[in-house]
């Protein structure tokens, strides 16, 4: 019965498997080599494993922490669960904010998300509300409106207040700006 509710076995693969997630929607094809190696293959099993309720990949630049640990992840996240509520948080309102760009860009310019999770594609001629550089809110049919962000980001600079969210992640959260002080921290 689960399976009768995808068309075919690319879109049943795609929700179920973080890796191929990474692997056939999010990276650019001309990326593809790329990936096809056991670190990508180990950080999405990592990533994705339902039984660790906290994660921490330490991870040195350059290998894809941010873009597939944060950026894929919640995309993975919300193809799956468009009511999702994510807040993101990072030392840098730079990287967070490069993070949320990058989100919006798949969910609004990715063809094979598009064509693969309709439901959660945000159309580029029909920007929702709430789409600015600190959150953004997918519209989708529901009983009850919700009224948080479905991602919104924060940094230690950033004042946050209320907010009900069904996750929360960080990013670099230690970085050159705070990493001296144990009160930023």
């Amino acid at each position: 019965k689960f399976l009768l509710k995808f068309p075919t076995f690319e879109h049943f693969l795609y929700y179920s498997s973080f890796y191929h997630f990474v692997r056939n929607i999010y990276m650019e094809p001309k990326l593809m080599f790329m990936i096809e190696c056991q670190y990508i293959w180990d950080l999405c099993q990592f990533i994705s494993d339902p039984r660790m309720r906290y994660k921490f990949a330490l991870v040195a630049r350059g290998h894809w922490k941010t873009s597939i640990c944060t950026v894929a992840d919640t995309l993975w996240d919300l193809a799956r669960n468009p009511r999702e509520r994510i807040f993101l948080w990072s030392g840098s309102e730079y990287q967070v904010a490069k993070v949320i760009r990058m989100i919006k860009f798949h969910l609004m310019h990715n063809a094979r998300f598009k064509q693969y999770f309709p439901e959660t594609a945000v159309d580029p001629k029909k920007k929702p509300e709430v789409w600015n550089s600190k959150e953004l809110k997918i519209e989708i049919e529901r009983e009850i409106p919700l009224l948080d962000s479905t991602v919104s980001i924060a940094t230690p600079r950033m004042g946050v207040s209320g907010g009900h969210y069904s996750q929360i992640k960080g990013d670099d959260a230690v970085n050159n700006e705070n990493y001296k002080s144990k009160k930023k921290v």
